[in-house]
């Protein structure tokens, strides 16, 4: 398949991404049971193996036994999932790094029940630059967690326990974990960093951007319960730190007019 795009509300998953399949599946018709045995997914430059079953066990509702990792854990892999950096320049891109994605799911998914997952995501010591341009984004670690005891979404959670990277010279780290999607959305957010939008240009072509410019600074720690905002308990919640933005200025070809902000606190 040349190109490939998966939305789920607005958020799209996949975009105009390559996908080559080759299997070998064991089909039992009685059973409504698809085995997959060396079954392999290359999606742009990435690579999993995928081994297991699903069956149909009435309308609507599968059984499955699921385990998937990568065949390759070079960094600029993952790169190539990224619509914005999968370009013609992509080739000639400079990366390093390491990184492993694995995981497991089985049980039964039915509506809004889902089986028990196990997945990991990780970044080890990644970065990338393009050769045309005199910085790069370094120091990429991520450590990600999906978990799932099977049941209800709300046995779901999402742990990114760790996500870091330099923009140039100037650091970024943060956090997130998402517990209780379904009954009451729980989230955790950490992050600090600072920014200069110039340096975006340095690191990134942007052949449509005529000027972009100006410092952003981040250092904010919350933690919300969707119940306590929809009951204006404000003081459950717990949210401190800064959002600054200072003398920002944007144009290009697909913004009719350029935005200014000249201070945002």
């Amino acid at each position: 398949i040349e190109s490939m795009s998966f939305y789920q509300g607005l958020i799209p998953y996949l975009k105009n991404v390559k996908l080559k399949n080759e299997s070998k599946i064991s089909i039992d018709q009685v059973a409504k049971k698809y085995t997959l045995n060396d079954n392999s997914i290359l999606l742009n430059d990435l690579k999993l193996t995928i081994n297991g079953f699903v069956q149909n066990i009435s309308d609507g509702a599968m059984n499955m036994d699921l385990n998937f990792q990568t065949d390759n854990n070079n960094f600029k892999d993952v790169l190539s999932l990224i619509p914005a950096l999968y370009t013609n320049q992509f080739s000639d891109i400079k990366a390093n790094g390491k990184f492993d994605l694995k995981g497991k799911v089985n049980g039964s998914y039915y509506k809004n029940i889902y089986p028990k997952m196990d997945i990991d995501f990780n970044i080890a010591n990644g970065d990338f630059q393009y050769p045309s341009l005199p910085k790069k984004v370094s120091n990429i670690q991520v450590k990600s967690k999906i978990t799932s005891s099977g049941g209800t979404a709300d046995n779901i959670l999402v742990d990114v326990s760790q996500f870091a990277m330099n923009i140039g010279s100037d650091p970024f780290q943060g956090r997130l974990k998402i517990s209780k999607m379904l009954s009451n959305p729980t989230m955790e957010l950490y992050s600090k960093g600072k920014l200069n939008l110039a340096d975006i240009k340095s690191f990134y072509p942007m052949e449509d951007v005529k000027q972009l410019e100006g410092m952003m600074n981040l250092d904010l720690d919350i933690r919300a319960r969707k119940s306590d905002i929809d009951a204006k308990n404000y003081n459950a919640i717990q949210a401190s730190g800064i959002a600054d933005i200072t003398g920002l200025k944007y144009e290009s070809k697909g913004v009719e007019k350029p935005v200014k902000v000249t201070s945002l606190k």
